[in-house]
Parts: C-alpha cells; structure tokens; sequence
C-alpha cells in the first residue's frame, strides 16, 4: 500500500502541475496537447503486452515466504570498504532500524483541514532511528550494522576471508 500511495504522489503532482500550467501558459498548453497526441499513437501502434505471469511477483512471493519464519536460519556478511569484516548466523532475518510498528505520522482533526504531525513511538518518544539494520544471531545476541551487507539463506563460499572474526557466546 505505501508503494502504492508513494507511487501515486508524484503522478498527483504532475498532473496538478501540467493543469495549472496549461491554464498560466497556452504554450504549455500547446506542448502538453501534442505530447499527449504523440502518446496516444505510442500506445496505439506499441502497446503494452498483456502477460499471464510476473517473474517480479512470483520472486517477491517466494523472498516472503522463505524469510517469513521466525525459526529461518540466515547467514550475513557485513561489509566495509568492500571487505567482508564479520559474518553471523541469524535466526529469522534483517530489518530496517527505521521499521516501526506503529505510524510515525497522522493527522490532527478529523475535517479537510487536518494536518499532518509526527506521531510518538510506542515508547513515547519522537523522531527517527539512525539508518541501518538489526537482527539477532542464533545464540540471541542483538546486532545492529550501519553499512552495507549480504543476506544469504545458506553460507557462501568466500574468496577471501572476513576481516574481523567474532566468537559471540552469550
């Protein structure tokens, strides 16, 4: 659904701004309507093609369900400056510091005219968490990682080995 309404804004925002230039700027105007004349013979002589399946819906579907298990055992690999520098295995999977479970923002009123506010955390508090990702290692230890990484659902094989090895024992 955010995809979705993220998707849309700036398709809202164009068309408001293509109207309102019409209205200030006949050239615009002008512009827009032989622009849209040209797409109209685009989609007429190239349509799109009407498929029966999406590799990208099938891919995103499989990723849900292999990874929406708490009991899934991944490997991450941690990376800086190009280099692997530490490698865990994690039960469940990666997320995002900045994934809440409840709204960051909402509005304030109930009419046409309420605005939009940040919202408390569930702890009371405001504001965003630094970027980066948590998770938690089989042995329950907490991790958080501010860089970028490789998320595996079986152990590679390394050319060269991680730069920082860690024994985690709880």
């Amino acid at each position: 659904m955010k995809r979705r309404i993220a998707a849309l804004v700036p398709c809202l925002a164009l068309v408001t701004i293509g109207l309102s230039s019409c209205i200030t700027n006949p050239g615009l105007s002008k512009d827009y309507t032989q622009n849209n004349a040209q797409l109209q013979k685009l989609q007429s002589n190239q349509p799109a093609p009407t498929i029966t399946y999406s590799n990208d819906r099938a891919e995103i579907a499989q990723r849900l369900t292999t990874w929406n298990d708490p009991n899934k055992i991944g490997y991450v690999y941690l990376i800086s400056y190009g280099k692997v520098m530490a490698f865990y295995t994690i039960k469940g999977m990666v997320a995002s510091l900045n994934t809440y479970l409840t709204p960051m923002t909402g509005p304030i009123g109930s009419d046409a005219q309420s605005s939009i506010v940040d919202l408390p955390d569930l702890d009371g508090t405001y504001g965003s968490n630094s970027e980066g990702i948590f998770f938690y290692t089989t042995t329950g230890v907490y991790v958080e990682w501010k860089g970028e990484y490789m998320l595996c659902d079986q152990p590679l094989q390394l050319s060269t080995p991680p730069e920082l090895l860690l024994n985690v024992t709880p």
